[in-house]
């Protein structure tokens, strides 16, 4: 998978961002006699925000928006999804 974001520091502690992210799963599933295969794919659109309580480490959050379409091996369905998050990030760099 990918992922592209914009960043934006919106005060001393304080950055938000926004992009998206596209993920590809090759699936394949062999049992003897017979093997099937398919790709599954996922786009969505995420905003989110961190607050830096130090240099190198946040707290943030984050909300997903996005569409998925799996191949027959996975039941063959699509649809849309939300996702929430809490996040605890360490910066290495």
């Amino acid at each position: 998978g990918v992922g592209a974001f914009l960043q934006k520091r919106v005060a001393a502690q304080v950055d938000l961002y926004m992009g998206g992210r596209l993920k590809l799963n090759l699936a394949k599933v062999s049992v003897p006699g017979a093997s099937e295969s398919g790709t599954d794919l996922l786009l969505a659109g995420a905003v989110g925000g961190e607050y830096f309580l130090v240099p190198k480490f946040s707290l943030g959050l984050e909300a997903e928006l996005g569409l998925y379409q799996n191949s027959e091996i996975r039941g063959d369905d699509s649809g849309f999804f939300t996702t929430g998050l809490a996040f605890l990030r360490v910066y290495l760099k």
